[in-house]
This record gives C-alpha cells, structure tokens and sequence, in this order.
C-alpha cells in the first residue's frame, strides 16, 4: 500500500499533502494493528500457561484422591500456603478467617 501511494505521489495522482496524510493513517493503523497482534500473544501465553497450572492441579489431586489422612507429602505438593486472619470475638465465639492457596490454582472459595 504504502509502495502505491509512493507511485501516485511521484505520478501526480495524489498530492504531497494527502500522501503525507495517507501515510501517516496507515502508519498509526499499522501501530494499532501491533498492539493489538502483541495483546492477542499475550493472551494466548496466558490462556496456554492457564491451561498447564489446571493440568498440573488435576494430576496432583488424581494422586491424592483416596487420601484418608491429611499428610506432610500431600500438603506439600497440593498447598502453596495458607493466611490465617486475626482473631475475633463475636457473640462469645472465637473465629478467624482462614484462606488456603492451592498450588498452580491459587485460592478457590467455597
């Protein structure tokens, strides 16, 4: 295109000014196409490493899936870690927030 617009600026076409306009439009158009080509990768890269952590969790849990009792191992290889809120008295009652992060998935709420 731009080979195009160079030929009718040299032929007399188009003028100086409208070549200059026309090449700056597809210029800024050719910016925009980039960025939006460097979101799309970046998505996919995303999608793609989702798609890895989901795979990896799936397989950690199918081998701890008759796990009867919780054990060093199985915490290890299923939690990342685990933030414990301060306590509270409401009502006579002690409570605290307690939220686990699981690995390759991070918190899932319940």
């Amino acid at each position: 295109m731009i080979a195009k617009l160079y030929e009718d600026k040299v032929s007399g076409t188009i003028t100086e000014a409208a070549f200059t306009v026309l090449i700056q439009r597809s210029e800024q158009e050719h910016i925009q196409k980039m960025k939006r080509l460097d979101m799309l990768l970046s998505e996919v890269k995303k999608s793609g490493q989702t798609t890895a952590n989901i795979q990896n969790w799936a397989s950690a849990i199918r081998k701890h899936l008759h796990l009867e009792e919780l054990n060093r191992e199985a915490v290890d290889e299923l939690i990342d870690h685990i933030e414990i809120g301060e306590r509270t008295v409401v009502g006579g009652r002690c409570s605290q927030k307690v939220k686990v992060f699981y690995r390759f998935v991070g918190q899932i709420e319940t």
